[in-house]
């Protein structure tokens, strides 16, 4: 069935949030919507394109489509744990931070219904 899913293209290219000069190594994507949650609360992954765009399905609670040039490809991010009713603001952020594009789109899902056993 027709699905809204999130789907993630381009080549990945880090700048940081607030557009300041980063120290090599530390360059770590928010993955966050209205703000940041205090350092304490944030979960630091340092993984793949790949594994964040498992983590973005979780946080988004859709359907992440990777299309990217390097799924391969290392990046580290924290969670700040953004609920799926800030889905546009953190999409703009993960743009802007990746240099990827986001885009909500329509795809044919698998869809599983649950129905009570007859007897």
């Amino acid at each position: 069935m027709p699905r809204e899913v999130i789907v993630m293209r381009g080549k990945y290219a880090y700048r940081s949030i607030n557009d300041m000069p980063v120290t090599p190594g530390f360059e770590i994507v928010e993955l966050m919507g209205k703000q940041k949650r205090p350092e304490n609360e944030a979960i630091s992954n340092d993984r793949t394109i790949k594994s964040f765009c498992q983590n973005l399905q979780a946080s988004m609670l859709k359907r992440v489509i990777n299309e990217t040039e390097q799924p391969d490809a290392p990046i580290a991010w924290h969670d700040h744990h953004p609920g799926s009713e800030e889905i546009d603001q953190v999409l703009a952020k993960l743009a802007w931070q990746t240099s990827l594009t986001f885009s909500r789109e329509q795809r044919d899902s698998d869809v599983w219904f649950m129905e009570e056993a007859k007897p």
